[in-house]
Order: structure tokens, then C-alpha cells, then sequence
């Protein structure tokens, strides 16, 4: 429940900032994630700026879309703003060095000193990775877990020098529990295609397992990607199947297939817009799985970004025997920030995503099948001043679903970039309130640069949980740990995560490391 409310916490307080002129495109890597936050190694000194949004990629597939939320001189934590699939340290951030850095409105809860790789050509280009967690429950002593595991992504492009591309993702992991016999072992093929990205003609196709990057909905699928673009547009149609979603081999139980168009611009001052909208089918055997339209939607400016997704899902057959017959407006998620000060920046939302009937729920009772799975609203206010502080105030409501009424509210107050060691300081507090509970969660953390190469934080927290009718026990739990990261080389990256919680229901021991290598 601790890293749910982690979550939350790291969710909030992002605010825009105006971005200035563009130089050529260029890109940085994913360095660290966690939660809904993903670390870069790149920061101002390659002209990154807070409230710009990146384009974080895999091989020749969209990962997301993210929001610069935190800046140091060489390195930068963004918050997820559009998520095609799980982002993943290796994966390449594409962004557009600003010439300018503003003032900085920069908040300090970040990591990772790796330097900011080579631009990357025609070639083969990956990653190899190697992470370790360590496990110990010292209160109910089940035994440690171990879980060491490998992953190889790589892409070759252009291939012999055509538009031909290749781009595989392998991830590998096994977990040991008490005695050390192993009781679990995965390994997943993520995407292995072949890409063709056209150079003097407007056609693209990729064929094999891969990521519906203009489809959010669809994810991953094995089959065929046919893309036509002209300038500013693009329309295209995918076909293909599901993976099975417990081993990730081929089936052939669900198939889906699309088309979409996409419209994109670029106007004066600094604005850019981008729009795609497609109709979807989704099917088991002759059965209807899902039918539905969606539109999505972002635009950038120099004050104001707004993103938006709507889908619309078309019922009919099994569905309208059910009572959901015709068009119902299903999945709504609108986010948006503003700019409107050098000192004062909002930002707020509306999240009405909720699960959807597909044929396997076809037989669950009514009264199981979560109908309203998120919706709630969010809203909070940023304040820059003197240089190195920020204070942000934030306050977020949602119902349905299992979880019942949740309210939130949030201040955190940050330091950021004080000496040239870039000493940083967060503090956070968060009292939430839900059915029958209600409870308060303090999160600190501060760091500095070691060197060059090495970038040290400590971090902390309490939270304190009780039920006002006495429905569930009073709870409490602290947490404490620290991050290292450390750019060996080059190509080398390591990162050590270290942390301890004390509580009533918990009290666990927990070691998290990572070594990759990137050619």
C-alpha cells in the first residue's frame, strides 16, 4: 500500500515552463524508472528545459510521451504523459535541445550521472542489462526472495544500407524464495520485427511482433503495420494477434485489426499540435471482443499543453444482450498545465478510464465486473521563486472502483542546484482519506553530486494510517534507504538502491542493482 501512495505522491506537482528556440533533433537514454517517473541522462547542458515534452522510443517503436518535471546540468526526471507500453531503462529519449535555458523552475528528486550517449546512426545499437533484487521479510519470515534477470533490446537500421530495420526486445528473469528452489522463470519476447521506414518514398511497414504505437488500446500484437504519410498527415492500417498473456507465446485466440489517421502541425510561436483518430475491431473467433472509435489528441504551446483521449466503444451482439447496446463514451483521460507566470504554474485533469466488457467477462456476473474502474479529477498550483525553491499545493479526488472514495491533498517544497555539487532537497506531505480509512505520508529525500560520475541520495518516510470506526487497526511504517548511481564509462551504467521499512504489518529489507551496457 506504501508504493501506491509513492506513486501518487510522485504523480503530482508537475507544472509547464515556455521552451524556446529549436536546434536539430537529438537524444538521450532512460536511465532509471520508477512508478510514473523516468530518468534521462541529459539535462541543461544539453539543452533540456522543465515542462518540455520528450518522446521516449525502442528500436523503431513509440514507448510514450513524457513532461520534463525536474532539471539538473546532466540529468532530468519526467513524468509520463502518453503511454504506449512499460518504459524501460535502455530505451532512447528523443527530444530538441533548446538554445536557451529559463530560469530554473526545477524541483530536486532526481537521479543518475551517466553522460548523455552519441548521437546514433545507421548500425547496430542496444542494450545489454543485468538487475538483481534482494528481498527479506524480517516480520513474517517467509524467506528471502532473490530475482536476478537479463534483458538484450537492439535494433540494426538500415540494413545494408536500404530502409530496412530490425528491432528485438528479449527480457529474462528467474525468482528464488526461501530455500533458494526456483519457483518461477520468465522469459518474454517483447517485439521482434522487421521495419521498412521510407527515405525517398512516403510508405512504411513493419511486420512481426510489435507495439500499436498509434493505437494505445491495441499494445502489443503479432502481425502488420501499413503506414502511408504525407506531409503534416498520415493514415494506416495494422492487422494482426494477440500474444497469449501469460508466457507471451503466439496465439491465435483474439485478432485485432485498424485503421487510423493522423494530422500533426507546427505554427507560429512555438506551438504544435498533434491529432489521430481510427476505428478499431477486436474478435475471438466470430465473437465480438471489442469494437470502438478513439481520438487522441496533444497540443504544445508556450504557456498552455493539453493532452486527450476519448474512445467510444460501439456495443452490439452478446454486448447489447448484456444492456449495453449502441455507442457509449468509455474511456476519457483529459491532463493539462499552464503557464502563467515565470513564478506561477497550474495543472490539472479529468480521469474517467474504466474497464471494458470483452468476451472473456462474458459470463461474469454484473456485480463483479468493475465498471467504473478510475474517474476522479486533479488540480494543483506550482510556485518557482529565488532561484533554487519551489513550492507545489495539489489536491486530487476520484470514486468507483474497488477503492471507493479517495481524496488526497499535497504540498511539497523542494531546493534544487544550490553549489556546484548541485545539492537537492524534496520534502513531501500527503493526508488522503478513503472509505473507512484515512491517514497521513511523509516522503523526503536529498542528494548531491559526489563527482562527475556519481550522483548520491538518501531517502525517507512515515505513514500513519487509522479508521475512525475502528473498521481496520491503526497502522504505521517508516522507510529509509539511499541511491547511487554511477557512470563507469562510456557505455557502462550502475545503479544501487538500498532501502528498509519498520513497521507494524511490514518490515522488509530490500536491494535493487543494476549494470548495463550499451553499444
Amino acid at each position: 500500500m506504501r508504493r501506491r501512495f509513492l506513486v501518487l505522491l510522485l504523480l503530482l506537482g508537475c507544472g509547464a515552463a515556455a521552451t524556446a528556440d529549436a536546434e536539430e533533433p537529438s537524444s538521450a537514454g532512460v536511465t532509471y524508472v520508477t512508478g510514473s517517473s523516468i530518468y534521462i541522462d541529459a539535462g541543461s547542458e544539453g539543452g533540456v528545459t522543465v515542462g518540455e515534452r520528450l518522446t521516449v522510443t525502442r528500436g523503431e517503436e513509440k514507448v510514450a510521451v513524457v513532461e520534463v518535471r525536474e532539471v539538473s546540468a546532466r540529468r532530468a526526471v519526467c513524468s509520463v504523459v502518453e503511454r504506449f507500453l512499460e518504459p524501460a531503462v535502455g530505451d532512447v529519449v528523443q527530444y530538441v535541445p533548446q538554445v536557451s535555458v529559463p530560469p530554473p523552475e526545477t524541483a530536486p528528486y532526481e537521479t543518475s550521472s551517466a553522460r548523455r550517449p552519441p548521437r546514433r546512426g545507421a548500425g547496430i545499437h542496444g542494450r545489454v542489462g543485468l538487475r538483481y533484487l534482494w528481498i527479506s521479510d524480517r516480520l513474517w519470515g517467509a524467506g528471502d526472495l532473490t530475482q536476478p534477470a537479463l534483458d538484450l533490446t537492439f535494433s540494426a537500421t538500415n540494413i545494408g544500407g536500404s530502409p530496412w530495420n530490425l528491432v528485438a526486445d528479449f527480457r529474462s528473469r528467474r525468482t528464488f524464495r526461501g530455500s533458494g528452489v526456483e519457483d518461477d522463470a520468465r522469459t518474454r519476447l517483447y517485439q521482434l520485427a522487421v521495419a521498412r521506414r521510407g527515405i525517398t518514398d512516403p510508405w512504411n511497414l513493419v511486420v512481426g511482433r510489435q507495439y500499436a504505437a498509434a493505437v494505445a488500446a491495441v499494445g502489443l500484437f503479432d502481425g502488420v503495420t501499413f503506414q502511408y504519410s504525407g506531409k503534416g498527415w498520415a493514415v494506416g492500417a495494422l492487422t494482426g494477434t494477440q500474444p497469449d498473456p501469460i508466457d507471451y507465446s503466439y496465439s491465435s485466440e483474439i485478432r485485432d485489426h485498424g485503421v487510423y489517421a493522423t494530422f500533426q502541425g507546427r505554427t507560429a510561436g512555438r506551438r504544435s499540435w498533434l491529432i489521430t483518430t481510427g476505428l478499431i475491431g477486436s474478435y475471438v473467433g466470430s465473437e465480438i471482443n471489442r469494437e470502438f472509435i478513439y481520438v487522441q489528441g496533444r497540443y504544445i504551446g508556450p504557456k498552455l499543453s493539453t493532452f486527450l483521449i476519448q474512445e467510444v466503444d460501439y456495443n452490439r451482439d452478446w454486448k447489447a444482450e448484456e444492456g449495453d447496446g449502441g455507442f457509449d463514451p468509455t474511456n476519457t483521460f483529459v491532463s493539462l498545465s499552464y503557464q502563467a507566470t515565470r513564478v506561477i504554474g497550474l495543472h490539472g485533469g479529468y480521469d474517467n478510464r474504466r474497464n471494458i466488457r470483452l468476451f472473456r467477462d462474458r459470463d461474469t456476473p454484473i456485480t463483479e465486473f468493475d465498471d467504473a474502474f478510475r474517474r476522479g479529477g486533479w488540480a494543483g498550483v506550482s510556485l518557482s521563486f529565488a532561484r533554487f525553491y519551489r513550492l507545489g499545493l495539489d489536491a486530487r479526488s476520484s470514486d468507483g472502483g474497488t477503492a471507493g472514495d479517495v481524496a488526497s491533498y499535497t504540498a511539497n517544497f523542494s531546493v534544487a542546484g544550490l553549489t556546484s555539487r548541485n545539492v537537492n532537497f524534496n520534502v513531501r506531505g500527503t493526508q488522503y482519506t478513503r472509505d473507512q480509512v484515512e491517514g497521513w505520508l511523509w516522503g523526503m529525500n536529498a542528494g548531491l553530486d559526489l563527482g562527475r560520475s556519481v550522483y548520491f541520495q538518501v531517502v525517507g518516510g512515515m505513514r500513519d494510517e487509522e479508521s475512525p470506526l475502528g473498521v481496520f487497526p491503526e497502522t504505521s511504517i517508516v522507510w529509509y534507504g539511499f541511491d547511487l548511481d554511477l557512470d563507469l564509462g562510456r557505455r557502462w551504467y550502475l545503479t544501487v538502491s538500498a532501502e528498509r521499512s519498520d513497521g507494524d504489518l511490514e518490515q522488509v529489507d530490500q536491494l535493487y542493482t543494476t549494470l548495463s551496457y550499451r553499444f
